[in-house]
C-alpha cells in the first residue's frame, strides 16, 4: 500500500494534535463547542506531559491498541528521536520523536487512531502506521517543534 507524503502529514499532524488532548479533557468536553475544547489545554493541570522522556520508561512494555472491536497487543521497543541539531528536546519542551513498536502477531493491521492503553500510562489515543516492509513493525509519530 502506498501512501503520498502529503497524506502522511495531514495524518500525522492530526496524530500529534490528539496525542496532546488528554482523554479526560476530551470525555468532558465532548458536548462543547471545538475552539471551547482547545483553549484551555496549554494551562490545564490535567495535561500530562507525554513526551519522550516518559515513553522511554516504558521500553520493552505492552500497549494494547484497540480501534472498534479489533483489539491488538504490541511492545514499544524504540523511541527514537528526530533532533538535526543538539539535544533531544528544547529548552521549551519542544521535540520530535517516533514510538517504534513490534507485534507478535503477523496480521497486519491499517494505520490509523487507536485508542493505546497501558498499565502505567492508562488511555490516550494514538495514530499509528505500519513502518518499513516488516509486518510486526509499527510508528508512532510526535512532532512538537511548532506552537
Amino acid at each position: 500500500m502506498s501512501i503520498s507524503r502529503r497524506k502522511f502529514l495531514q495524518a500525522g499532524a492530526v496524530a500529534a494534535i490528539a496525542a496532546g488532548i488528554p482523554v479526560k479533557v476530551l470525555a468532558s468536553e465532548q458536548s462543547s463547542a471545538h475552539s471551547t475544547l482547545f483553549s484551555g489545554l496549554a494551562s490545564s493541570p490535567l495535561r500530562p506531559s507525554m513526551d519522550s522522556e516518559l515513553f522511554s520508561r516504558y521500553l520493552n512494555t505492552q500497549f494494547t491498541l484497540r480501534h472498534g472491536e479489533k483489539e491488538a497487543r504490541f511492545t514499544l521497543v524504540e523511541v527514537h528521536h528526530w533532533a538535526s541539531r543538539g539535544s533531544k528536546k528544547s529548552p521549551n519542551g519542544r521535540e520530535c520523536f517516533s514510538l517504534f513498536f513490534d507485534r507478535s502477531s503477523s496480521e497486519r493491521l491499517p494505520q490509523g487512531t487507536y485508542t493505546a492503553t497501558h498499565a502505567a500510562l492508562g488511555e490516550f489515543p494514538l495514530f499509528v502506521v505500519p513502518a518499513g516492509n516488516k509486518q510486526k513493525k509499527y510508528e508512532a509519530l510526535f512532532n512538537r517543534m511548532h506552537g
